[in-house]
């Protein structure tokens, strides 16, 4: 219980991290002139989105953004699995000292890869942005609203009434994914017992774990 929910915790946080970086962008962009009709992924265009996301993740403060958002998923996620209604307090002790050990041992690996998804994120604007629209997103991005708009758009997965229904929607998913492991774990029985074979050549190859 304590693996799966570990996978499944560290999982949810870095799709959802992940996830809100892309989606945090900016009302629609004005449409492009006549004259710049096509899309750009030049220096120019890379130059804007920069930009963009660094106004959108300060330098400063992007470490931080993430770790919160961490916290707050793995608080929601907490609460979703109802870990402190376990009934057995050794047991519940080991899940929450597991989850609240989830943020420095996910923010190592989390600070490796930040640099990645950013510079990914600026290149996937110049995919999706004409040239013109980069320079009006940015222009929006540099006034206090946009500014404010695009670095509390993560800010707001610890807002009450998002971490509810993310309560509900992570509770939800934790059924299915539980159920589709249950389900597989069977056929693949199934299918071993069917295929002693199969068993065997796998057991000899180490891929096997007797105690699944």
């Amino acid at each position: 219980m304590v693996r799966h929910v570990l996978v499944a915790c560290a999982a949810f946080a870095f799709a959802y991290f992940a996830a809100v970086a892309h989606s945090a962008e900016p009302p629609a962009p004005v449409p492009v002139t006549t004259t710049d009709s096509t899309r750009h992924s030049d220096a120019m265009a890379l130059d804007q989105s920069q930009a963009i996301v660094r106004i959108m993740f300060p330098p400063e403060t992007r470490e931080q953004t993430f770790a919160k958002t961490i916290d707050d998923m793995v608080g929601q996620f907490r609460r979703a699995m109802k870990v402190d209604s376990v009934p057995d307090a050794g047991i519940r002790k080991i899940l929450n000292e597991q989850l609240d050990a989830m943020p420095s041992l996910l923010m190592p690996t989390v600070r490796e890869y930040l640099p990645q998804i950013l510079n990914a994120t600026a290149l996937a604007y110049t995919h999706e942005y004409f040239l013109d629209e980069l320079r009006h997103i940015r222009a929006f991005a540099e006034t206090p609203a946009g500014s404010r708009y695009l670095q509390t758009s993560m800010k707001l997965l610890g807002d009450p009434a998002v971490a509810k229904v993310n309560e509900a929607y992570l509770a939800a998913i934790q059924k299915i994914q539980l159920a589709e492991r249950d389900r597989m774990q069977a056929e693949i029985s199934d299918y071993l017992k069917k295929n002693p074979d199969v068993t065997a050549r796998l057991e000899g190859e180490g891929g096997v774990d007797s105690k699944e």
